[in-house]
């Protein structure tokens, strides 16, 4: 059978709820250009029917491409779990109590061969990953992989995620980071646990705590009214500080315990901008990092000089992680097995 020949382009889609973000990469996995798709419904028909319409529509503005074309690859990721090496999603929800949610419920019930329907639809190759994980290839890209070849990334969201990387290589674990326990009788989080650290540092936690502390019958309607808080000059300012403090000490909490399982030098945390980024000047931010921060006291000794950055998600990076993976396991991969058996 002949080889296929290997992509030049990459398309990397985040699925997110009711949109796509779309990156078009090259083979070098510089960014060409980036869309932005709102989709109707979650179900797994209009999800597949949408994204095969933002590859071809990308694919043929940008590079007047029309598919199929083995010149293109794809790359999808989304925030459940997957086998990467099936092209399954083996899971993806949203949760009944969320309030940004609450109407418009969805829920996959079954692994879906999510990367063999893009790839039935559209012609292209397609492989699927985990966001916490994509991202992790793009720190491996662009970011502390320059420096060490193992390393960690947690990925906080509606819940909280990440991927390990280990000597360049994506280790193919269920890295649950948000599930590790950091309060044993602590709130409860969406697993049927308690005090794990999603049940304090997601934007799903934030939003529950901070509607508690105000009084509110639901869920905080967004995570950036809660920082609005905190800009404020009262008790209630106080208070919801403290609470983007207790997420920063649980996430905390989680890298001191994968220092020490892992050995590693250095982890980056990714989460929403207003949250994490320091120099936003945002009390809420510097909030966080503090309870980041003081992971040395809660690790392993050896562990305790290890680096640990905190990076804001920006709108396009999800996209650009996926299309990463679609390059390095569809492209470089390829072209390394045939330079292997020439």
């Amino acid at each position: 059978m002949a080889a296929e020949p290997a992509g030049e382009y990459a398309i990397g889609i985040e699925i997110l709820p009711y949109q796509l973000v779309a990156v078009l990469v090259d083979h070098t996995g510089r960014r060409l250009d980036t869309r932005r798709w709102p989709i109707a419904d979650m179900e797994v028909a209009t999800v597949v029917e949408q994204v095969s319409v933002a590859v071809a529509e990308l694919a043929e503005t940008a590079l007047e491409i029309r598919l199929p074309d083995a010149r293109l690859v794809v790359g999808l990721q989304i925030g459940g779990p997957v086998n990467a090496a099936d092209g399954l999603v083996l899971a993806y929800a949203n949760h009944p109590t969320d309030s940004m949610y609450a109407e418009r419920d969805y829920h996959w019930r079954e692994p879906v061969p999510l990367a063999d329907l893009i790839r039935a639809h559209t012609g292209c190759r397609t492989v699927v990953e985990n966001d916490g994980a994509a991202f992790a290839t793009l720190e491996q890209h662009y970011g502390v992989g320059r420096q060490t070849p193992s390393f960690a990334v947690v990925l906080i969201r509606d819940g909280v995620g990440g991927g390990i990387m280990m000597d360049n290589r994506l280790m193919m674990i269920p890295f649950e980071f948000g599930h590790i326990k950091v309060r044993p009788e602590g709130r409860w989080c969406v697993s049927g646990d308690r005090g794990c650290i999603d049940a304090y540092a997601g934007r799903r936690a934030i939003r529950a705590i901070a509607g508690e502390m105000t009084g509110a019958d639901a869920d905080l309607e967004s995570i950036e009214a809660a920082i609005g808080i905190c800009e404020r000059s009262d008790g209630d300012a106080e208070r919801m500080t403290a609470i983007f403090r207790q997420a920063g000490e649980a996430v905390g909490h989680g890298i001191a315990t994968v220092l020490s399982l892992f050995g590693l030098t250095h982890m980056v945390v990714y989460g929403p901008r207003e949250m994490v980024d320091p120099a936003s000047e945002r009390r809420a931010a510097k909030a966080f990092a503090g309870g980041v921060f003081g992971f040395p006291s809660l690790t392993y000794p050896l562990y305790r000089s290890a680096h640990v950055a905190i990076r804001p998600v920006g709108v396009a990076d999800g996209a650009h992680a996926a299309g990463l993976v679609a390059i390095d396991r569809l492209v470089n991969a390829h072209t390394t097995r045939l330079e292997a058996t020439s």
